[in-house]
C-alpha cells in the first residue's frame, strides 16, 4: 500500500545537514511515510553519511543515486521514484516539526486541498528563532499577483506538500532551468487556477526550519552543493 507522504530530499555534499533533516522526519509521530533521497553526485554517498549516522536501518527511507544533474531533474528523479499519495518538498538544510506530517495530514483530509504551503522558522547560529509568517490569498490569481510583484517571495518551497497526481496534471520541474525551478512550477500551477493553502503551524509542528547562514538556496545550487 502507498505512503500518504514521501517526504523528496535532493542533496549533493551536505552530510551533516541531511543527517539532520532526516533525522526530523524520522521522528514525526504520524508514521505512514516514506524518505525518497536523490543523492546527486555527493562526493561521499549518502548511503554511507546514512549508515555511518545510524539511520539508514529504517526501511521507509529509499536513496536514488546519480550523476550530478542538477536540481530540477534530481527533483524529478525523486518524484518519478516516489510512491506516497502526497509529495512533501524537503531542502537538504531544512527539519520538519514533530508533528508537521500528522497536522498536514489532518488538514488535507479536512479541507480537500491538494497543494499546501507553510509557515516556517529561521535558525540562528545563537540559538534564536524567528517564525516567518507567510501571506494568504483568496484566489489563486490573487497568490500570482503576489509571487510577481512582492519583493519577497510569499512561499517557502521546502516544506510544501503537493498531491502528486497534481503534480502529473501540471507537468513536473522544468529541467531547462538551473535556478528557480520551484518558482516556475508554482507560477505555472497558479496560471492553470490550482489554488494553494496555507497552514498556519506552531514553533513545535513547523513544516520546516532553516538555518540561515551566508550559503542558501539557489546560491548552494549554484555553487555546487544541495
Amino acid at each position: 500500500m502507498s505512503p500518504t507522504f514521501s517526504v523528496c530530499i535532493v542533496v549533493r555534499d551536505r552530510p551533516v545537514l541531511l543527517v539532520k533533516a532526516v533525522e526530523s522526519v524520522l521522528t514525526n509521530r504520524f508514521t505512514d511515510f516514506e524518505i525518497m533521497i536523490v543523492d546527486d553526485g555527493s562526493q561521499i554517498p549518502v548511503t554511507d553519511v546514512l549508515a555511518e549516522a545510524d539511520v539508514l536501518f529504517d526501511s521507509r527511507i529509499r536513496v536514488i543515486r546519480q550523476p550530478p544533474t542538477g536540481i530540477a531533474p534530481a527533483r524529478n528523479a525523486g518524484l518519478r521514484a516516489a510512491a506516497g499519495r502526497y509529495i512533501t518538498v524537503l531542502d537538504s538544510d531544512d527539519e520538519l516539526g514533530p508533528d508537521a506530517l500528522l497536522h498536514l495530514d489532518r488538514l488535507i483530509n479536512s479541507t480537500g486541498t491538494r497543494w499546501v504551503y507553510a509557515d516556517y522558522e529561521e535558525l540562528y547560529p545563537s540559538g534564536s528563532r524567528k517564525r516567518i509568517r507567510l501571506p494568504e490569498y483568496p484566489s489563486a490569481h490573487g497568490m500570482l499577483m503576489g509571487v510577481l510583484t512582492r519583493p519577497r517571495l510569499p512561499f517557502k518551497h521546502s516544506g510544501t506538500t503537493i498531491e502528486r497526481k497534481l503534480l502529473e496534471e501540471i507537468g513536473h520541474y522544468d529541467e531547462s532551468l538551473h535556478i528557480f525551478e520551484d518558482i516556475e512550477l508554482m507560477l505555472r500551477a497558479l496560471r492553470a487556477g490550482v489554488h494553494p493553502g496555507t497552514w498556519r503551524t506552531r514553533s513545535s509542528s513547523s513544516a520546516a526550519t532553516t538555518a540561515t547562514s551566508p550559503v542558501t538556496g539557489w546560491t548552494a545550487w549554484g555553487s555546487g552543493s544541495r
